[in-house]
């Protein structure tokens, strides 16, 4: 998987998308570009709520006044749901939400929602998946093995 940033927003796979509710640069860089959007080789964006706080840049923007996204996966994290917003990602294949307000209209958009504190939520996820990608290539080495490659370190296939 690529690093975060070296996938153009509108080409990405898997979208990590953050609004107003992730409150500073500082933590979309900690939480998202540099865990959660790592973890997944996921390109990130925002909402305009994002970029008038300064925590993402104008090209980031997703929405009717910047990008157009269709990933397979749109991670939506303490982003409202404007209609706004939404028109730019409406066709992503499944969007999971995760907000602290029950009520925010991203629940109705959503294929799956967490009602909670990114800042709780987003780490043992990013572990969970760090966990899994190093299995699965743990389980690459041990196929390549099998199948005769004289590889010695986990991962290199």
């Amino acid at each position: 998987m690529p690093p975060p940033g070296q996938v153009k927003l509108e080409d990405a796979g898997v979208v990590v998308a953050v609004g107003r509710g992730v409150g500073s640069e500082e933590a979309f860089r900690e939480y998202f570009v540099e865990g959660l959007a790592s973890a997944l080789g996921a390109a990130c964006g925002g909402s305009r709520g994002a970029v008038d706080m300064g925590i993402i840049s104008p090209e980031l923007q997703i929405g009717l006044t910047g990008r157009v996204v269709s990933p397979r996966l749109y991670i939506a994290v303490g982003l409202s749901g404007s209609p706004q917003h939404m028109a730019g990602c409406s066709g992503a294949g499944t969007i999971v939400a995760v907000n602290t307000d029950p009520q925010a209209p991203i629940f109705g958009h959503a294929h799956y929602g967490v009602v909670g504190d990114y800042r709780r939520v987003i780490p043992s996820r990013t572990q969970r998946l760090e966990k899994l990608a190093a299995k699965a290539l743990w389980g690459q080495h041990v196929l390549s093995k099998a199948a005769g490659d004289s590889c010695d370190t986990p991962g290199t296939v």
